[in-house]
């Protein structure tokens, strides 16, 4: 494609720059912002804290069913597994 004549661009409006505008009314004072809570997300908030304080890994536990695992004494119920996972499936 070959390009022959380029046409220029006229100028629109008034080219002097940006211009300030001055307000119309004073603004009113600023008031302070408040936020009331309900008791629920009080709660929820106590709950989240609590929440975090707990441990994501429960070690005695975990301790608890490596012994039993190292003693041959951990036993894994075949069916009772499948019946969960086929319930959390939705089957």
């Amino acid at each position: 494609m070959k390009v022959d004549h380029i046409a220029s661009v006229a100028p629109t409006g008034n080219n002097q720059g940006p211009q300030r505008v001055k307000p119309t009314q004073e603004s009113p004072a600023c008031e302070r912002d408040s936020l009331e809570l309900c008791q629920g997300a009080e709660q929820f908030e106590e709950f989240l804290k609590a929440a975090q304080n707990v441990p994501d890994v429960r070690t005695d536990r975990v301790e608890s069913i490596k012994r039993q695992i190292e003693s041959g004494e951990y036993k894994v119920d075949s069916n009772a597994t499948a019946d969960k996972i086929l319930e959390q499936l939705g089957f």
